[in-house]
């Protein structure tokens, strides 16, 4: 099961053999019944405002229903500055990355040890049109430096 937030995904779940949960990350109800049907959970769905900037808040809400799953598998950054093995630096708190890192110790916590994790990935996917991979290929394209 995959969480399809518009048309355009249910069609993509569906075509890669995925059934869909038509939902909205911010509306818990939508997903609710097929979280605590699962035997896992793998959170990898985000929000960005319009501007770009991630909704850290809509993700630490998400994230807390999410914990009701028999085992939650959370998405993470693997760009955190600031955070150095772990400790918060004093500018660690601007750009949402301690509130990022209390996100990331709520789901280790929350059960035990062996039955959620948190996995802090590259610049894998992310953003609009394609994710944030993409948008650095096309970037590079258009200046003709790739």
């Amino acid at each position: 099961m995959g969480l399809a937030r518009n048309a355009r995904s249910v069609e993509r779940l569906c075509r890669n053999g995925v059934e869909p949960v038509p939902g909205d990350l911010a509306r818990a109800e939508t997903y609710r019944a097929a979280v605590a049907s699962a035997d896992a959970v793998v959170h990898t769905a985000f929000e960005y405002s319009a501007d770009g900037e991630e909704n850290l808040a809509l993700d630490s809400a998400a994230t807390r229903e999410l914990l009701r799953a028999r085992r939650l598998i959370y998405t993470s950054n693997g760009y955190l500055p600031g955070i150095d093995t772990e400790r918060v630096s004093e500018t660690a708190g601007r750009s949402g990355r301690l509130q990022r890192l209390e996100t990331e110790r709520r789901v280790l916590a929350a059960k035990e040890p062996a039955s959620n994790a948190v996995i802090r990935l590259g610049m894998v996917y992310g953003g609009h049109g394609g994710g944030t991979i993409c948008a650095l290929f096309a970037n590079a394209q258009r200046s003709g430096r790739l």
